[in-house]
């Protein structure tokens, strides 16, 4: 199916701003747009700026598909360099450039579409190397839909800090059983969390929230167990793995 994600999102009298998401050098980065469009529906790759310390034609943004695998990479070429070749700025398909001759057509890649709360792979040579948004900010909760038997890659797509705790779920979500992982600087999982309703916490004396999936999965229904604190900055993304399409995280609302 592809890429999937993402209920439509919903503003009021919009409050603007712009973000830089810093990566990690030598480290896999899952970043999301912080700020959505002003006008209009859905954002692009076009959509995305660098800043000065993202290095040109280097650096790599990766979008995933439905298996955690590849579905393109794509390197910046600034609008000084664009211009002398008579190009557009923006995203260039990673394979294209490095094989172009410097002379035939080349078309960027920034119409590709991202879906709502979608979160790209950054892999980047320095600390300092930011992917920046710009946009509006979201003044009500965001409800962010996965598809069934895929991996889909969200993210905390508004500029505000958060943590796990502050993620819950739609009906669709399945209780103790669909995933959220959050993932290391490897791509590996460095945590994999289930979600516990409050009518179930209630049921063992517990708190609602996202607890740890191993510790779920050999608990005892009655030794203590607290829901997991895991830092979500702005921007921060992480994978989901539902049973259900309509499946969703609600990320509360900016303002």
């Amino acid at each position: 199916m592809g890429r999937r994600g993402g209920a439509g999102l919903s503003w009021r009298k919009p409050v603007v701003g712009y973000q830089n998401v810093n990566g990690a050098a030598s480290q896999k980065a899952m970043i999301g747009a912080t700020f959505q469009k002003i006008a209009g529906t859905g954002m692009t790759l076009g959509d995305v700026g660098v800043n000065d310390s993202f290095v040109e034609l280097s650096d790599m943004l990766t979008l995933l598909d439905e298996y955690g695998g590849a579905a393109g990479v794509y390197v910046y070429m600034t609008a000084t360099t664009a211009a002398d070749f008579g190009l557009e700025a923006g995203w260039y398909d990673n394979d294209e450039i490095s094989t172009w001759d410097g002379e035939s057509p080349l078309a960027t890649q920034n119409a590709v579409t991202l879906y709502d709360g979608e979160a790209m792979m950054a892999e980047v040579s320095s600390d300092n190397a930011a992917l920046v948004f710009a946009g509006a900010v979201p003044d009500t909760a965001v409800e962010l839909e996965c598809a069934a038997g895929q991996k889909t890659f969200l993210s905390n797509c508004t500029p505000v800090d958060r943590t796990l705790g502050n993620i819950t779920v739609n009906a669709s979500f399945a209780e103790l059983s669909d995933m959220l992982t959050i993932l290391d600087e490897y791509g590996g999982a460095a945590g994999v969390y289930v979600y516990m309703t409050a009518t179930t916490a209630a049921d063992f004396g517990l708190e609602a929230g996202w607890y740890d999936n191993d510790e779920i999965s050999t608990w005892d229904g009655e030794s203590p167990l607290a829901p997991q604190v895991v830092a979500l900055p702005a921007g921060k993304g992480f994978m989901l793995e539902v049973a259900t399409d309509g499946a969703a995280i609600i990320v509360p609302a900016a303002l």
